[in-house]
């Protein structure tokens, strides 16, 4: 049986410090009043960002496999967050430059549709 190894499926997310649930910061999306979650490809990336807000102090990076990605997604589901920020630039934020938006469920629809195909493709183990 051969399987598929990507060789990345870590994300970092910016994390409250000495808490034992994850906690992220939401930032507001446009006019619209809705919140959005950071989400990081990279941890220089996560680090830069979490370096330009001064936050420090008291948030630390968080990196998450993808089963902790996937559980982190519908917990922010379940509060109501509809979207994320993948890679914001901090700096860019505060000068009010647009960033990336996507939606949670449009991730979760790749994610199963992804599941799909690969169940899909398996082969039988003898």
């Amino acid at each position: 049986m051969t399987t598929s190894n990507p060789t990345n499926l870590t994300f970092y997310v910016i994390a409250k410090k000495n808490l034992s649930d994850l906690s992220s910061p939401l930032v507001g999306v446009g006019d619209s009043g809705d919140e959005a979650s950071l989400i990081f490809t990279e941890d220089s990336k996560a680090q830069e960002y979490l370096q330009a807000a001064d936050w420090t102090e008291t948030d630390t990076v968080a990196e998450l496999d993808a089963a902790a990605v996937v559980s982190w997604l519908a917990i922010l589901q379940k509060e109501g967050v509809k979207y994320l920020v993948p890679d914001p630039d901090r700096v860019y934020q505060d000068d009010g430059m647009t960033q990336t938006v996507i939606t949670i469920s449009s991730v979760a629809d790749a994610i199963f549709a992804a599941l799909r195909e690969r169940l899909s493709t398996a082969e039988p183990v003898s």
